[in-house]
């Protein structure tokens, strides 16, 4: 007798429950995928970091890069160069970081770091202590390190890591807290 009762009365009511439910999934699945959702917080892509130094005694001009195309760290980059130096010279120092996926238009991401200075803090960990360096650009309150000032003190050879850091409301002058949009190290010849 409770069989009965379950497929006339409760059978049917289910399967109309299951059938709105398959409703409301299929109805919810099929989002309009023609705009896709624009994230809060979108870094841009970095594929290549062009360290631009200037010798303040001889004037000379000098550029290093890391180039990753692709975009993708788990490739070989393009271009990779050691950062050659001579001994006892002051450099003025410039760092552009860029997008180059598309060689037709070549984005200047630096400009973006600049103008939200207040998230950003670039980190530079030199292995060797014949190289200083000391940031001389800032957002106001703590350095940015777009610009910088390298000072060689004597003949090595190391590694010099450079971390772009994005802080959004959490910088305090510190490289500790927010993640790395670009994480790079360089092999550093001093001469």
């Amino acid at each position: 007798m409770i069989y009965q009762i379950f497929v006339k009365k409760i059978k049917p009511i289910l399967f109309l429950i299951c059938l709105f439910v398959l409703y409301l999934l299929f109805t919810t699945s099929c989002n309009d995928t023609s705009k896709p959702p624009i994230p809060a917080d979108q870094n841009e892509l970095i594929t290549t970091l062009k360290i631009e130094l200037k010798d303040t005694v001889s004037g000379a001009l000098y550029s290093f890069f890391y180039r990753d195309i692709d975009g993708d760290s788990n490739t070989i980059p393009d271009q990779w160069d050691t950062v050659k130096l001579d001994t006892g010279r002051i450099y003025k120092v410039t760092l552009k970081f860029l997008n180059e996926t598309n060689p037709n238009l070549i984005t200047d991401v630096s400009t973006e770091i600049k103008a939200e200075a207040t998230e950003h803090i670039i980190c530079y960990t030199p292995s060797l202590a014949e190289l200083n360096i000391t940031r001389t650009d800032n957002d106001g309150t703590y350095s940015l390190g777009l610009e910088s000032l390298w000072k060689t003190k004597g003949i090595a050879n190391g590694n010099l890591n450079i971390k772009l850091m994005h802080q959004a409301g959490l910088k305090n002058g510190s490289c500790e807290p927010g993640v790395a949009d670009s994480d790079i190290t360089f092999r550093i010849s001093i001469k």
